[in-house]
């Protein structure tokens, strides 16, 4: 509390302790950061220990993102989709396999193929309604990037279904552990060697994406 603090007491007394001609002005102790060696020496030894001196060498014009690269190993890659999700793709009779990209977001695809379009019987050459039943299902055609119209074979098509997922954000997969022997298509900007191997021995494939 105030009046049990020096300044009360220093009342009446001009200068308040800071003396007759600094009058607590200017800079006692150096501007800044001064005397980091010499007169503030304690305090820097004490308080900010390894505060001089060089480590290693300059890098010029140092870009950060290139060297962020968050990475997921293979024993949980099957966890960034929901265990419906695999179920789905083992009983899936056409051997489409899913896929699970680790770098980006996007809609659910539906899984069921004579869902995709419902103006396709009827309309044909008729652009994409897009959304489904669910705001959370998207068009084949917007999945697969084939353009703005569903063809009239889509339901016939080969293509691979595409499992559900979120923003997860691994640019690169790791081999560590073990895969489920199900044929899954992987996207990521980087694969290790050994990833790239126990993904192909399952019958699966690995994309590169930018």
């Amino acid at each position: 509390p105030s009046r049990l603090r020096k300044t009360r007491k220093l009342r009446g007394h001009v200068s308040h302790g800071h003396g007759r001609i600094g009058k607590h002005r200017k800079h006692p102790g150096g501007r800044g950061n001064a005397g980091g060696m010499h007169h503030h020496r304690i305090n820097f030894d004490k308080y900010h220990p390894g505060y001089f001196g060089k480590v290693g060498m300059r890098h010029y014009h140092l870009k950060r993102n290139q060297s962020f690269c968050p990475t997921v190993n293979l024993d949980k890659l099957w966890t960034l989709v929901s265990e419906q999700t695999r179920i789905n793709a083992a009983k899936n009779k056409t051997g489409a396999a899913p896929i699970i990209d680790v770098v980006r977001s996007d809609l659910e695809p539906c899984w069921k193929r004579e869902e995709l379009c419902p103006r396709l019987e009827s309309h044909p050459d008729s652009p994409c309604p897009g959304v489904l039943q669910s705001s959370e299902r998207i068009c084949w055609s917007r999945f697969t990037g084939e353009g703005s119209q569903c063809p009239r074979e889509c339901p016939d098509q080969k293509h691979a279904l595409g499992a559900s997922w979120m923003e997860w954000g691994y640019y690169k997969v790791l081999g560590k552990g073990k895969l489920p022997k199900q044929p899954v298509i992987v996207k990521a900007k980087f694969f290790s060697r050994r990833a790239e191997e126990k993904i192909k021995g399952v019958g699966g494939a690995c994309v590169l994406v930018a």
